[in-house]
């Protein structure tokens, strides 16, 4: 699993129900979460790249018939998008939309 853009990661926690989650801030308007996670390989306050690797799929308690997946939030100014409608563009475009 890589990360979508540039950030900051501001959160990496183990919940029995959804796995291991990454939380990272791109910007003040734009956060990502990742969660089913296994093999996290960073920490708070890590500065990520985009395209970095975060971790690998995994499964979760919450979603157990999917399988190996990864399960990614998007929130722009505090509203979730879907993240279809973010892939392929460019950061200041998302915000931009909003």
């Amino acid at each position: 699993v890589t990360a979508i853009y540039e950030g900051v990661v501001t959160e990496v926690v183990d919940d029995e129900l959804y796995g291991v989650s990454v939380t990272i801030k791109h910007s003040d308007e734009v956060v990502s979460i990742y969660s089913s996670l296994s093999d996290v390989t960073v920490h708070v306050n890590d500065t990520i790249s985009q395209g970095e690797v975060i971790g690998k799929a995994s499964t979760s308690v919450e979603d157990i018939d999917a399988g190996v997946h990864v399960h990614l939030e998007i929130l722009v100014n505090g509203n979730y998008v879907n993240p279809s409608m973010v892939y392929g563009k460019e950061l200041t475009d998302i915000v931009n939309e909003k």
